[in-house]
């Protein structure tokens, strides 16, 4: 049995930064016309991006999000489109910056009740923390690649609470998000990037779908 971030250990292969930009609905074609100006070329077919999250009852994910701490764990499922049967546990890591994942197949199961139930076993065994679903989140994710740099898309965000084995949706969904992600090495690099990119006032900022998923939310004027 481990805590969450005892499963960072072997995952120093996986580490990188994660800039995250938050866009009203609708502008992301707009980033995605900036993007293309930056010589970033789609990479593979769009896909449909399905995660439910799990926190423990006290939401300490979630609080760790709200308030800031540089060093969160949180744990979700992740499957593509309809594939259940290949679905993948991941443990998102988050120290400063730097970004870390831990997967772990979890192959097999037909039906999203079959594969929350597997989860929920997994994690009883494996997890010294007592977690449970709290939130489901779907969207439409677009590829983009640059050399070292790796860009996405993500539009038509649909969330949910999971409440009671309910699922609830939050009153305002009005945002999509572009990511870029890249090496530590590549920061400097990726700063002037970005600074090209600036056509539509991307603003870098923390941005959690998960977080949204549980709160009512609506972006911000800028």
């Amino acid at each position: 049995m481990k805590k969450l971030s005892q499963f960072l250990d072997n995952t120093a292969d996986t580490q990188r930064i994660e800039r995250k930009f938050l866009l009203r609905r609708g502008q992301c074609l707009l980033a995605e016309r900036s993007l293309k100006r930056g010589f970033f070329k789609k990479k593979f077919a769009n896909r449909k991006v399905n995660s439910i999250y799990f926190d423990d009852i006290n939401f300490s994910a979630l609080r760790d999000n709200i308030d800031g701490n540089p060093y969160r764990d949180k744990l979700r499922v992740r499957w593509y489109n309809n594939t259940f049967e290949k679905a993948t546990i991941e443990i998102k890591h988050k120290r400063n910056i730097i970004g870390y994942k831990t997967s772990i197949p979890i192959i097999g199961h037909k039906t999203e009740d079959d594969l929350i139930n597997a989860v929920c076993i997994w994690i009883r065994y494996n997890v010294s923390e007592q977690l449970f679903p709290t939130s489901q989140v779907q969207y439409h994710r677009t590829y983009y690649v640059n050399s070292n740099f790796r860009a996405t898309v993500d539009r038509n965000i649909q969330s949910f609470r999971r409440t009671n084995g309910k699922l609830i949706s939050p009153k305002n969904i009005n945002y999509e998000v572009v990511e870029l992600k890249y090496a530590l090495s590549d920061d400097d690099i990726a700063r002037d990037l970005i600074g090209k990119l600036d056509t539509i006032s991307l603003r870098a900022t923390k941005s959690s779908k998960y977080a949204n998923s549980i709160m009512d939310f609506n972006i911000p004027a800028y």
